[in-house]
C-alpha cells in the first residue's frame, strides 16, 4: 500500500456512523475542489469531487470548522485483485480557504 499527502481545499463533508438493516456502517466523504484540465482549452476552473474516507472519524474531527478549509489530506492506495482505489486515511486542517471580500472602489 502506497501513501501520499496533498494540500487540498475541502468545500464540505458528510458521514454516516450507524446501523442499516442490521449492518454496521462507518463511512465518511470529503468534497474536495480540484482544478480542471485546461490544457486543451475546453475546460477552466474547478469542480468538486468526492473522496471516500477510511472512517467517519476523519470527518467528525473537522466538521465543526468553517468551510472551505485548506487541509493536508493523506491518501492510501488500496489494490486488490480486481480493483484499485484511493482512500483518505487522514485530514489535518491548516487554514481557511475563504476568499477575502472584494475591495470596494472609492469614488
Amino acid at each position: 500500500m502506497e501513501m501520499f499527502e496533498k494540500e487540498q481545499v475541502i468545500s464540505g463533508v458528510a458521514f454516516f456512523d450507524g446501523n442499516i438493516d442490521g449492518k454496521q456502517l462507518n463511512s465518511g466523504t470529503l468534497f474536495i475542489l480540484q482544478e480542471l484540465d485546461s490544457s486543451k482549452g475546453t475546460a477552466k476552473g474547478q469542480r468538486t469531487v468526492e473522496k471516500k474516507c477510511d472512517s467517519a472519524e476523519i470527518v467528525k474531527r473537522i466538521q465543526h470548522l468553517e468551510f472551505p478549509l485548506r487541509c493536508k489530506v493523506t491518501y492510501e492506495e488500496r489494490v486488490s485483485k480486481g480493483s484499485e482505489r484511493m482512500v483518505v486515511v487522514d485530514c489535518v486542517p491548516i487554514g481557511s480557504a475563504r476568499m477575502p471580500d472584494p475591495v470596494k472602489k472609492v469614488a
